[in-house]
């Protein structure tokens, strides 16, 4: 054989040698190594989001969860809320099996005419709200495991229902919560949701922003905004020419979210510059009744008596936004005041002079019982609906978006102290149904 062929014969071999030796050397190199490749995290994708804060928010998240959808709630409620609209303790409904027991004959179109009141809420809106009250109330008590049983004022408001036992501004928060947990593909504080996505003018989901910045897109074939209004958002309250000096809602939340985000799709907005102001009992809210401490004296924050008479609200919003109705008597466990056993007792609590509030009480005896008044704001304006609570726009539906409670115009209503409980709750279920069908037809 020639040289020159033997010599490019062992060329090749080496070449192919050297070849699988590296092979060999790489594939055992990146087998041995520890570290594993970095995919992009997969996007979420559910059927419906929910936007939600106070009673609306975890109401529409529970039901529509129940009803088969995949649910992702962004909780826009903020640190502090209790959940729950808690001025108004009391569920308004017709037709229910309590009424009937009471020999009370209550229709829903009779709901319908007081409910609706503010002029924002169409006829046909509180008559689909009345007409399912009673199931929406079923539906709560099976949630709860308490019968809201007690008619509140049985001769002269016959669709305020109370519950047999407990505080519904307790036991509601905890049992929704409770559900949301069971039944929820997911739900957060973390993301904060930046802007409707649309897609050939149909909803597909929410922009939504970490705490770091980062904005990531959750897809959906719905979404329902339940965050209430703007009655705890400062800024726009002024800027909408309603009272300065308001406390916090009790429920977190109505910071006007939803709304923004809403109008930001397109969606018809009326009515915000409507407030109803509500002295509440704080720091739970709920509505104060001057009848709940008797021969009361009411003290502002710099120890001045202030005369009570005419417009509760509007007295305690022009004493600084609060004040502080003090009574003579009462027991340590009346869990609705603050009690003082003696007069430094109560001067520390007030952080008032002792001389200043002997001479004020004129000598009322002790112990003392103090409620400290403040308040509230509820807006009776916000997204335009349709009886489907299907949000519109100058043109119709914005296909695949639904809003519920108090973001929406025309809710709380006439009643807004008495209703408002309810209205979370059958709107929320009502614009729950309508998004479940949406995405899953």
């Amino acid at each position: 054989m020639p040289k020159r062929r033997r010599r490019s014969r062992f060329w090749r071999k080496l070449l192919a040698t050297v070849t699988a030796a590296l092979t060999v050397l790489v594939v055992v190199h990146f087998s041995l190594r520890r570290e594993h490749p970095v995919y992009p995290v997969p996007a979420r994708s559910v059927d419906v989001v929910v936007i939600g804060g106070g009673l609306a928010g975890p109401a529409a998240a529970v039901f529509a969860a129940g009803a088969g959808a995949d649910v992702f709630y962004l909780d826009v409620s903020g640190p502090g809320g209790s959940g729950f609209p808690a001025f108004s303790p009391s569920f308004w409904a017709a037709g229910t099996s309590y009424q009937q027991e009471a020999g009370l004959d209550y229709s829903p179109e009779d709901m319908a005419l007081q409910v609706m009141g503010t002029g924002e809420m169409p006829l046909e809106t509180a008559l689909r709200l009345s007409l399912v009250s009673a199931e929406s109330l079923s539906w709560l008590e099976g949630k709860t495991g308490v019968a809201f049983s007690r008619l509140a004022e049985p001769q002269t408001n016959p669709g305020l229902h109370l519950p047999s036992a407990g505080r519904a501004e307790r036991f509601v928060p905890a049992a929704l919560s409770g559900q949301m947990d069971l039944l929820l593909a997911g739900a957060t504080r973390d993301l904060w949701p930046q802007a409707l996505v649309f897609d050939r003018g149909r909803v597909t989901g929410v922009l939504v922003r970490d705490r770091a910045g980062n904005e990531e897109t959750v897809f959906c074939r719905a979404v329902i905004v339940a965050d209430g209004g703007i009655g705890g958002n400062p800024g726009q309250v002024a800027a909408r020419g309603g009272p300065a000096g308001l406390s916090a809602r009790p429920d977190g939340g109505h910071m006007g979210t939803g709304i923004e985000l809403a109008a930001g799709a397109g969606a018809l907005v009326t009515g915000l510059g409507t407030f109803l102001p509500l002295a509440v009992l704080l720091p739970e809210g709920r509505r104060f009744n001057p009848g709940l401490l008797e021969a009361a004296i009411y003290l502002d924050s710099r120890g001045n008596v202030v005369a009570v008479t005419g417009n509760l609200p509007e007295v305690v919003l022009s004493s600084g936004g609060r004040l502080f109705a003090v009574s003579g008597g009462g027991t340590e466990e009346e869990i609705d005041f603050l009690y003082f056993a003696d007069i430094h007792q109560l001067s520390l609590g007030l952080a008032l002079p002792p001389e200043l509030l002997a001479e004020a009480l004129q000598g009322m005896e002790a112990p003392y019982r103090v409620a400290v008044i403040g308040v509230v704001s509820v807006t009776t304006g916000g997204i335009v609906v349709d009886e489907n609570f299907r949000v519109l726009s100058k043109t119709g539906p914005l296909t695949g978006l639904f809003a519920a409670g108090e973001a929406v115009a025309g809710l709380p209503g006439a009643g807004a102290a008495d209703f408002a409980f309810a209205a979370e709750i059958i709107s929320a279920r009502l614009a729950a149904a309508q998004a479940v069908l949406f995405a899953r037809r």
